[in-house]
């Protein structure tokens, strides 16, 4: 089953010896996840907080709700050493899931503001510079 990308869910490929793995941002993973990050989200990325924490910390959230008893940090971690794709793009990518499973406006306004800090407009496409500030 695909993720269902406007209900903050995101179809991860090849991490930790699975084929796909669905990460799931709802209520209650960005809860954890903001626990583990000691702060919100958008505070932590504007605070340049450190990549790798930042990973670790939404994968085992978004494996929240469906999470195997053995799942932790330290695995993930060893997963992110193993995965071939951009840790880039797997940000990227995770922090739009986020923005999508935050109900209301506040979902909205993330959701608009990475768009616009990642060069991208709603439908994908790259902002032309002049647009991308």
């Amino acid at each position: 089953m695909a993720a269902n990308v406007e209900r903050g869910e995101l179809d991860v490929e090849n991490l930790g010896n699975q084929e796909v793995r669905t990460l799931r941002f709802q209520t209650s993973a960005l809860l954890l996840l903001e626990e583990q990050l000691g702060q919100d989200v958008m505070s932590y990325v504007a605070n340049r907080g450190g990549q790798t924490k930042f990973l670790v910390a939404a994968i085992y959230a978004g494996l929240s709700n469906n999470r195997d008893k053995k799942l932790t940090p330290i695995r993930i971690a060893g997963w992110l050493d193993t995965y071939q794709g951009s840790r880039v793009d797997l940000q990227k990518s995770i922090l739009l899931a986020i923005a999508r499973g935050k109900p209301g406006e506040e979902g909205q306004e993330m959701y608009r503001i990475l768009k616009e800090h990642f060069g991208e407009e709603e439908d994908g496409a790259a902002v032309p510079p002049s647009k991308a500030g």
